[in-house]
């Protein structure tokens, strides 16, 4: 997976919150990205920035439960534009943290735990 695509990735998620795992040890939520592909997240100071990876912690889409299949449903329903229709079904599995890129599968995404 190249640079450009994994900036792509985080800034998809960006708005909703997600968690990163740091350096394969700290985890914290990502704050803001930049064009040079340097991150910062919450409760890390500027000083301890400098990661070495980042890797986002998202869902697989096989672990949805019924309740969200259900919302996707709904915008289904509810939408007849298709560009109209992408757009609020890629918006919303980024705000549950869905992995839409295959990052999970590429080696480059952690897949959460679900319980």
């Amino acid at each position: 997976m190249n640079e450009q695509t994994k900036l792509e990735i985080l800034c998809a998620y960006l708005p909703y919150g997600v968690e990163c795992l740091i350096d394969g040890t700290i985890t914290a939520q990502m704050h803001s990205v930049y064009s040079d592909g340097t991150c910062t997240f919450h409760d890390i100071v500027e000083s301890e920035q400098g990661f070495k990876s980042v890797q986002p912690i998202l869902r697989h889409p096989n672990d949805m439960t019924e309740e969200e299949l259900g919302n996707v449903y709904e915008i289904w329903d509810s939408t007849t534009e298709v560009i109209d229709m992408a757009t609020k079904y890629l918006r919303y599995l980024w705000s549950i943290h869905i992995d839409t890129f295959g990052a999970i599968e590429a080696g480059w995404a952690i897949r959460k735990e679900t319980n």
